[in-house]
């Protein structure tokens, strides 16, 4: 099964080593993939520098999305799934604080009353 993962392996030292400038680092990192990728979990490894690192379940249309992508591409799942993570962590949470600070304030107006007040109404 590993030889079958080497040209897997050969692409996400590349890319790995590319995006984050640690080249050697990045070959742990992938041989954490390739540790997860064998139990069944999409992984964010994580270079020696850095602390965390989460493993993550995923519905398996999704996880073979991700995999078609992974190979379309030539990068790692976990520098797409990176990616996506830091694309949309911020719209994320703009909206969960702004969720919860409206339930924490319950002073808040209706859509209808907006509307009226700005001569929006139909």
């Amino acid at each position: 099964m590993l030889a079958a993962l080497q040209p897997a392996l050969t692409a996400a030292r590349y890319a790995q080593g590319r995006a984050m400038g640690w080249a050697d680092e990045a070959i742990g990192a992938v041989s954490t993939l390739v540790q997860c990728v064998l139990i069944g979990y999409t992984c964010i490894a994580t270079t020696p520098r850095e602390e965390a690192m989460l493993a993550i379940r995923l519905p398996e249309n999704i996880e073979t999305r991700l995999g078609l992508l992974a190979q379309e591409t030539g990068l790692t799942k976990t520098a797409l799934v990176r990616e996506a993570i830091l694309e949309h962590i911020d719209d994320l949470e703009d909206y969960f604080l702004a969720e919860a600070r409206a339930r924490k304030n319950r002073n808040t107006i209706s859509l209808e009353d907006v509307e009226r007040d700005l001569g929006l109404e139909n």
